[in-house]
């Protein structure tokens, strides 16, 4: 598992219902779909760039926000699967809450 970011969430990313991603950060696709590491829920995230700058945003991150009760503060990792282990079926973005 290749680990695309991690970021301490701040209350901009909670109060906007999007998150910032590190400005290296640039998806491809208009929705990501990532597994829960703790609860293996799945998730959709939109992906949107403004600016210049990339964010993950809409329902899902915002579901995801109160569901964990992230707080400013938190930490979370995004990673990606090697396809070599990840099922056919499996999302291959995975996300971690590492402190609340």
């Amino acid at each position: 598992m290749a680990e695309i970011f991690r970021k301490t969430v701040d209350q901009t990313d909670i109060g906007k219902k999007k998150l910032k991603l590190p400005s290296r950060i640039k998806f491809e696709e208009h929705q990501i779909v990532v597994r829960d590491d703790e609860t293996n829920t799945t998730w959709r995230f939109d992906c949107s760039e403004s600016s210049g700058l990339s964010y993950l945003s809409g329902k899902g991150w915002n579901d995801f926000v109160k569901s964990k009760r992230i707080k400013d503060g938190s930490e979370i990792g995004l990673y990606k699967e090697e396809d070599s282990f990840n099922p056919d079926d499996a999302p291959p973005y995975k996300i971690k809450l590492f402190r609340i």
